[in-house]
């Protein structure tokens, strides 16, 4: 189960003595704020939709939309959006046609958007947050995207072939990887700013410099940056190109000696 955002303390008041209008008051107040906490909004919003009120849930909720639309926060006004469309049986076009238009602001830099959503209309279909998280997910592996690929490394995504239905990571020194689109989740990982393994990409150049400088510090910063705990073999990979094989057992050699990894 999530976690839930931790409520205003006037909200919660209001929420267990069943005052409505004090709901609503707070509510509006709310949006006043800058940023809007678009999280605790929507927990009020379950909290009056499980008590019975879905009326005053859904008014609330599409003033939270509107008020998202009219500001700069697209992930937000998408949130809410959504959430609108998910309570709702049968939403209209217009309603889907503004959540297109949010993803649109929010995703307004990545290369495939248009293609993409030729592809996979949310408009028009009977389940478009099914068809959202669909575009969503190859918006994620964009091209250009610096992604890890399990067993092979890390690299940019070079093509989505939406057609075919996979996308194509060039990880260095080989072939393309060629991952089908229903595999991604399980082993394709985007590495966020910030990652240590996207030097391997962005700064190869400076990155062996450094290994072979720092090779300890070098070590716990790639261990810190792998998603749980790694093995020879896959810090091996990760750095696949960045120590040679023939340097490999004297680099490893130097870099576990660090006292991080000793104690």
């Amino acid at each position: 189960m999530p976690d839930r955002p931790e409520l205003d303390h006037r909200f919660t008041q209001a929420l267990e003595s069943g005052d409505l209008d004090r709901v609503e008051e707070c509510w509006l107040v709310a949006l006043d704020e800058d940023p809007i906490p678009t999280a605790q909004l929507l927990e009020v919003r379950r909290l009056l939709w499980q008590a019975g009120h879905k009326t005053l849930a859904r008014t609330l909720l599409e003033l939270l939309a509107e008020a998202q639309e009219a500001g700069d926060d697209p992930d937000a006004a998408l949130a809410a959006l959504a959430e609108q469309i998910r309570l709702t049986d049968k939403p209209d076009d217009a309603l889907v046609g503004r959540l297109e238009a949010a993803l649109r602001k929010q995703r307004g830099g990545s290369p495939s958007l248009t293609k993409v959503l030729d592809r996979h209309p949310l408009t028009g279909s009977r389940r478009p947050l099914d068809v959202l998280k669909t575009v969503e997910q190859w918006l994620d592996h964009d091209v250009g995207t610096v992604v890890e690929v399990a067993g092979q490394g890390v690299g940019r995504v070079l093509e989505t072939n939406l057609e075919l239905g996979n996308l194509k990571v060039d990880v260095g020194g080989r072939r393309p990887v060629s991952v089908p689109y229903g595999a991604i989740s399980k082993f394709v990982r985007v590495l966020p700013p910030g990652d240590f393994r996207r030097q391997v990409v962005e700064d190869p150049d400076g990155l062996k410099l450094r290994v072979h400088e720092s090779p300890g510090e070098t070590l716990v910063r790639l261990l810190e940056s792998l998603d749980g705990p790694a093995d020879v073999a896959a810090i091996k990979v990760a750095l696949d190109g960045i120590v040679a094989a023939e340097q490999w057992h004297c680099w490893w050699a130097k870099a576990r000696e660090h006292p991080r990894l000793l104690t």
